[in-house]
């Protein structure tokens, strides 16, 4: 009797990473968007009353972009 194979079992998929001109298109979209970089989906920046928010430790603060940020092409979409 034949044994049946082993079920594969499934890995989340990578996320596609983006550059951050394509992050912030789809922050303005509605999106969550976190860094690779971040090491967390609980760090992603958003919209919040017309300003950009970063969420980090539970709480949303004011997103000061840096020239690292710009050059970043490791964001990927959360939400």
């Amino acid at each position: 009797m034949a044994e049946s194979p082993t079920p594969s079992r499934k890995k989340n998929p990578e996320p596609t990473l983006i550059d951050f001109p394509s992050a912030l298109r789809l922050v303005l979209d509605g999106k969550k968007v976190s860094k690779k970089d971040w090491g967390s989906t609980e760090v992603f920046f958003h919209l919040k009353d017309d300003y950009l928010i970063i969420h980090t430790e539970g709480q949303d603060h004011t997103y000061t972009i840096r020239e690292v940020d710009l050059k970043g092409k490791d964001y990927f979409v959360i939400q």
